[in-house]
């Protein structure tokens, strides 16, 4: 068992594998500085354990209980028993961790290679955090100009294609102010990233979110006026009676998501995802 003093439990995951030779197990995330969270407060985090590569904040910590294998006759049980025994922490938070967030002290970048082996940053920990006091205006030039290496040679340039890019739009989305004192101190370096900047096509937003007339097309057009989707001319087999076309309403939840296909669907109270 790790040392968690200071640390706080903040979230539980029970994971109930599909095959017969793994073991069940109860994965616990700990906090020293979730109270300091925007991310924590608004019930989201960036921390995600993938199978060969994972997302650790520095102000995170894992622990790892196992469990049996679909072999034991304890699998549900021990199960059942770890969703009763933190029932509070289960499923608390929701992992987000597309965008640029402010996690803490820390600034989390979601885009890759800051820690390759040829030329990596070294400002950046645990491969996609940078610390607040660290998150310069100067650094941030750097992250925007910044071109890896591969190890076998070569620029990797999907890094000035696609990341940059959407760094600069993460920037000016979630830290307006550090966006405007980048632009006035490097304009020029601005000026190549000014179409990008508008252009949201191929981005999820939140349905709630999105800018009131907005048209979304899915088996049909549907129009978002700020509370519901309806559509007039809903087009699918599903409809009952042998109608094919009929008029449909629909309530986004809080976390419904579309993928915007129109810069027109946007405005400035619109969230993304991404």
């Amino acid at each position: 068992m790790k040392d968690m003093s200071g640390y706080k439990l903040i979230n539980v995951y029970v994971f109930n594998p599909a095959f017969k030779e793994v073991k069940a197990r109860c994965e616990f995330t700990y906090c020293n500085n979730s109270d300091n969270c925007e991310m924590y407060k608004n019930g989201k985090c960036v921390n995600q354990r993938y199978m060969l590569c994972s997302i650790l904040c520095p102000h995170a910590k894992r622990n790892i209980e196992e469990g049996f294998t679909k072999r034991a006759s304890k699998f549900y049980s021990w199960q059942d028993d770890k969703k009763k025994q933190y029932a509070e922490f289960l499923d608390k938070i929701t992992i987000e961790n597309s965008k640029l967030s402010l996690c803490g002290d820390y600034v989390f970048l979601p885009y890759p290679h800051y820690k390759n082996y040829v030329n990596p940053l070294d400002f950046i920990v645990n491969e996609h955090f940078c610390k607040l006091e660290d998150f310069t205006v100067d650094n941030i030039k750097t992250l925007l100009t910044f071109r890896p290496r591969a190890l076998m040679g070569g620029e990797i340039t999907d890094y000035q294609k696609i990341h940059a890019p959407k760094f600069i739009q993460h920037l000016k989305e979630e830290m307006p102010e550090k966006y405007r004192e980048l632009k006035e101190i490097f304009p020029e370096l601005m000026k190549i990233y000014k179409d990008i900047e508008t252009n949201y096509v191929g981005r999820k937003a939140y349905i709630k979110t999105l800018k009131i007339g907005a048209e979304i097309f899915n088996k049909g057009k549907f129009i978002w006026n700020g509370e519901k989707l309806i559509s007039e001319n809903f087009n699918s087999a599903f409809i009952p009676f042998d109608i094919k076309i009929g008029r449909l309403e629909l309530i986004p939840e809080d976390n419904s998501t579309v993928e915007i296909t129109d810069n027109a669907q946007v405005d400035k109270n619109t969230k993304f995802i991404d």
